[in-house]
C-alpha cells in the first residue's frame, strides 16, 4: 500500500514506482471504501443473521482484495488509500501476514504552504476550503485556512499514521518529500528492499507520467499535477504562510517519523 500525509510525495512516489515492469501503482483507490462499507453493513444484512459464519465476511472481503484487480497484468499491486495505516491489525489477520504500507510524509508548514499556494492557484473559482470558511461565516485569511486545513484534512491522515506506527512501525516505510524529490538514487532501492522487489534499472527521474485523478472530486484544480521531472520548487513556508504560522506549526512537534 502507499499511504501518508497530502502533498507530501504520493503521486510522485508512485508516478516512479509504476516504472517497474512487474509493478501498478493505483490512483486514490475506492477498495478500502468498499470494505468498510461491507463491513459496516453487514451485521444488518438478514441472511447473515439468519445463518451466521464468522468466516464468511473475511471470504467476501479476501474476494475484494483477489478480484479488484484481475485487469491488471503486473503482478504487484500497490494500492493508495490514506487510512491504510489505521487497519494494520485488521489486515494481518484477514491476510494471514503483516502488509506493507509506503508513508510519504512531509514538514506540516510545508503541506499547509503547499495547499495555499494551490488555493492562491485557483484564485479564479472559490475553494472547497475557502467556501468552508464562509459558510462558517469566518475570515477568509491564512490563519484561518491553516487552521481548516490541519484539523478536517490533514489530521485524519496524520492520526491514521500514528496509530499504525504505534501498533506496528515495522509494516510502514517512512519516506520524507525531500528524500523523494532530492535524493531518489537512495530512496528508491529502499523502497524495492522493504517490498522485497528486485532493483528496477528503468526509473526516469527526468519523465514522470502521473495516471489521471479527477481533482474536480477534491473540489481544487491541481491537486494531483507533478512536474514531468523531479525537482524541489516550492518556496520556504515563511515565505507563504509568515514566520508566525510557521514557527506555531512546528512547534507542536507533529513529526513523530523523526523519532522512530
Amino acid at each position: 500500500m502507499i499511504s501518508g500525509l497530502p502533498r507530501s510525495g504520493s503521486t510522485v512516489l508512485s508516478s516512479l514506482l509504476s516504472q517497474h515492469d512487474d509493478v501498478y501503482t493505483t490512483t486514490t483507490s475506492p477498495m478500502l471504501d468498499l470494505i468498510n462499507i461491507i463491513k459496516s453493513k453487514w451485521p444488518n444484512i438478514t441472511g447473515h443473521l439468519v445463518d451466521q459464519d464468522a468466516r464468511q465476511l473475511n471470504n467476501i472481503i479476501n474476494g475484494v482484495f483477489e478480484s479488484s484487480y484481475q485487469h491488471v497484468d503486473q503482478n504487484v499491486i500497490i494500492d493508495k488509500h490514506r487510512e491504510w495505516p489505521r487497519h494494520i491489525k485488521f489486515l494481518t489477520d484477514l491476510r494471514g501476514h503483516p502488509p506493507k504500507i509506503i508513508c510519504t510524509v512531509r514538514d506540516i508548514p510545508e503541506i499547509l504552504s503547499s495547499f495555499i499556494l494551490l488555493i492562491e492557484r485557483n484564485k479564479h473559482v472559490i475553494t472547497y476550503v475557502d467556501q468552508e470558511l464562509m459558510d462558517a461565516n469566518k475570515p477568509v485569511n491564512n490563519q484561518n485556512r491553516c487552521r481548516l486545513l490541519w484539523e478536517k484534512y490533514i489530521n485524519v491522515p496524520w492520526t491514521s499514521l500514528r496509530l499504525g506506527w504505534e501498533y506496528a512501525p515495522h509494516s510502514m516505510l517512512f519516506l520524507d518529500y525531500r528524500d523523494i524529490v532530492e535524493n531518489p538514487n537512495d530512496t528508491m532501492p529502499r523502497i524495492f528492499e522493504f517490498l522485497q522487489l528486485s532493483t528496477s534499472t528503468n526509473l526516469n527521474y527526468q519523465q514522470l507520467t502521473p495516471k489521471p485523478e479527477n481533482d474536480r472530486a477534491y473540489g481544487l484544480t491541481g491537486l494531483h499535477d507533478i512536474r514531468p521531472e523531479l525537482k524541489r520548487a516550492s518556496p520556504p513556508p515563511e515565505e507563504v504562510i509568515g514566520t508566525e504560522l510557521t514557527e506555531y506549526y512546528r512547534s507542536l512537534k507533529l513529526d513523530f517519523w523523526n523519532n522512530s
